[in-house]
């Protein structure tokens, strides 16, 4: 098996997505309808990206890459603030939920829960939203063959 980080960022899309309360679900790594739009037009929205690397080893036939994965949800910035927090709160302990236990089932090592930025303003395209970024974190392992120096 090799790494596929857009395997494990459509499988992550496809969890969230089964969340009640979710409207719509983009990933960095899909073309077709879940592909990252040019804007949020519907809340709460929750765009799966990838994050930086934690990890990268590699020996004798094997590799791993531990990295996290973004999931950050997108709340209308317009009206009562208020009573659009209220309204994700839930929405964001479902979806810590789902990933509170290792998730990664065989498109990954293991992925989990990390940390939740609490509410902030998130940037999306130039415009600001109301909202919070998940961080999870993913470990792959493949087999690997090492190239040999000339």
């Amino acid at each position: 098996m090799a790494l596929s980080q857009s395997t494990v960022l459509t499988s992550i899309r496809t969890l969230i997505a089964a969340v009640t309360g979710v409207e719509r679900v983009f990933c960095a790594a899909s073309s077709d309808e879940h592909a990252l739009p040019s804007a949020m037009n519907e809340f709460p929205s929750i765009a799966v990206i990838p994050g930086e690397t934690v990890e990268y080893i590699l020996r004798s036939g094997q590799h791993r890459h531990s990295y996290d994965v973004k999931a950050l949800v997108f709340c209308n910035a317009g009206g009562d603030v208020g009573q659009t927090a209220a309204q994700a709160v839930p929405l964001v302990d479902a979806i810590i939920e789902k990933f509170a236990v290792n998730v990664g089932g065989s498109w990954a090592n293991s992925c989990v829960f990390e940390r939740c930025s609490g509410l902030v303003t998130l940037e999306y395209a130039g415009i600001d939203y109301l909202g919070w970024e998940i961080t999870l974190r993913v470990s792959e392992q493949a087999d690997a063959t090492p190239a040999k120096g000339a």
